[in-house]
């Protein structure tokens, strides 16, 4: 019978299995590859022998792990790239790389600063009509950001994203209100380098068709059906919440199609993780608890029920929330549940929320 040290490193390496399944520069390695003269993304290659010159931008909390692994695979190719991230410190340094502390879960001053050179950027990679890389991830909303209109500063940014994540909205129409004031939401940034070829890598696990709404769709153009940003503003009486100045006239009229945005061959988007991230996490989680536990009596139904207990929410729930979620049913589980419960031991307890932000929460996860 393993000890209860022996049961919780277990455990940690199951949880820790499941995370690997989740792994942004693995996915970025799975999907892009250089081969000769050949730099092949999923199923479309790319002849790079015609010296096309190849900049990328990464937005969002997984754009580190994203643009070290492509910084990798395209060696010399890469010519200048701009990153923007929470990332904690020690990340290692990307020389090619600008890269800017991105305010999360409001836009900061590095947030506009990362825009600019975004800007900068597809300027100058739409003059040399070059290949244009996107990598995208949850949590740049607020990573990059540019006002539409100059009367509208950083203190009207950040009180009305306050506004917005509080008020009960879908991620859907916060979205909606958001391009509203924004030149870099719904495909505008893109829509800077109308002359480059352009690959968005995409990694979240949102449904197929909502991937415009990750980092608010800063490569991607709103669906034909997305939310108009004036019936959610009615809807959410969110016109008394709207710091002044207001938003602009004609900005949230013409946001239902800002732009024309066409994914084609030189303009695609491409998600990284399936439909089916979830259930592939659980399996690695339960294929590292039969590893794990083979010759213990951990090995039974419910301790591998524990482990998928805790594969199922790893990646739209914090650690600490799924844990604690759990800790009901794995109160029920012997010998699994003690080496379960001992990893939450030291996790700090959520805050708790009002009505209308678990309300929000619901929505974002559903």
């Amino acid at each position: 019978m393993p000890n209860l040290t022996q049961l919780r490193l277990a455990a940690r390496e199951i949880f820790n299995e499941a995370l690997r399944a989740a792994d942004a520069g693995a996915a970025v390695r799975r999907a892009v590859r250089l081969e000769d003269a050949h730099l092949s993304v999923c199923d479309t290659v790319i002849d790079v022998s015609i010296q096309q010159s190849i900049y990328a931008i990464a937005i969002g909390k997984a754009a580190f792990a994203m643009a070290s692994a492509l910084d990798e695979i395209l060696a010399g190719k890469l010519v200048a790239g701009v990153l923007s991230s929470n990332a904690p410190r020690g990340t290692p340094a990307l020389s090619l790389w600008q890269v800017f502390p991105g305010g999360h879960p409001e836009p900061n001053e590095q947030s506009l600063q990362a825009a600019k050179a975004c800007f900068d950027l597809l300027q100058r990679a739409d003059e040399e009509r070059a290949l244009v890389l996107f990598l995208i991830s949850g949590g740049g909303s607020a990573m990059i950001e540019w006002p539409i209109a100059e009367d509208i500063a950083l203190p009207d940014l950040r009180s009305a994203n306050k506004a917005l994540v509080s008020c009960g909205a879908s991620i859907g129409e916060i979205n909606a209100v958001r391009r509203a004031f924004s030149t870099v939401k719904g495909g505008r940034l893109a829509a800077r380098a109308p002359h480059c070829d352009q690959i968005t890598l995409i990694t979240s696990d949102v449904p197929p068709g909502e991937e415009g709404n990750v980092a608010s769709g800063p490569t991607l153009a709103p669906r034909n059906d997305a939310h108009d940003a004036r019936v959610v503003i009615a809807r959410y009486s969110l016109r008394s919440l709207q710091p002044r100045p207001k938003l602009p006239a004609g900005s949230v009229s013409s946001l239902k199609s800002p732009m024309t945005f066409r994914i084609n061959k030189s303009k695609m988007a491409v998600p990284l993780f399936g439909n089916d991230w979830v259930s592939s996490a659980k399996s690695r989680a339960l294929s590292r608890a039969r590893t794990q536990f083979v010759s213990s009596q951990a090995a039974s139904s419910p301790a591998l029920f524990g482990a998928t207990a805790l594969a199922d929410g790893i990646w739209k729930r914090p650690y600490a929330w799924l844990c604690r979620r759990a800790r009901p049913a794995l109160n029920r589980l012997s010998p699994f549940a003690p080496a379960l419960m001992a990893l939450t031991e030291t996790a700090p307890r959520p805050a708790r929320l009002s009505t209308a932000r678990r309300s929000h929460a619901r929505a974002r996860s559903g």
